[in-house]
């Protein structure tokens, strides 16, 4: 699928892990994220059977893409592909959990440790100023020129309206 671009904003509060959680809760309660179907297989076996069912799939396709020389295949896959399949989905963080390899491709995928806030320089130069307006922010985000962030990571910027901040907005790019 390769990874997605995303956006979200919440109303400014000056503890960023508290809005941005606050972002992923309502991009989870919103159903703005990637969900991937349970893998029914896994859920039907036990997880020794399902793990020996994907080993002898592996295998098998790796002989015939490579010869019959396969050598030992690492099980930590189909293992945390099985207890993926078995969480019960009910937050952003059992999403994120039920789905380790293809994240969500949203705000849900980031943590405190995964964002940063856009640097001065790089707001004076897309902006003009260190106080940029929503709808500036949303024009930046619109137009791709609001960039700086990788795969898995986030930046932040705070918006603001009649001088005072009224948002924060999270961008980044994230999923398989």
């Amino acid at each position: 699928m390769g990874a997605s671009q995303w956006s979200w904003q919440v109303p400014y509060e000056p503890d960023i892990a508290a809005a941005l959680e606050r972002a992923r809760q309502e991009t989870y309660d919103q159903g703005q994220f990637y969900r991937q179907p349970p893998n029914e297989q896994a859920r039907s076996m036990t997880e020794e059977e399902f793990v020996a069912a994907d080993i002898a799939y592996m295998r098998a396709s790796m002989a015939e893409a490579f010869g019959d020389d396969v050598g030992e295949i690492d099980d930590a896959m189909a293992r945390a592909s099985w207890h993926a399949a078995h969480v019960d989905v009910r937050d952003p963080d059992s999403l994120l959990e039920s789905q380790p390899f293809s994240r969500t491709h949203s705000v849900i995928d980031m943590s405190p440790s995964s964002i940063s806030p856009v640097p001065d320089d790089e707001l004076q130069a897309l902006f003009a100023t260190l106080r940029p307006t929503p709808d500036a922010v949303e024009a930046a985000i619109a137009d791709r020129s609001l960039t700086g962030y990788v795969r898995d990571h986030g930046r932040y910027v705070v918006t603001y309206t009649d001088g005072s901040p009224s948002t924060i907005v999270f961008v980044g790019h994230s999923g398989d």
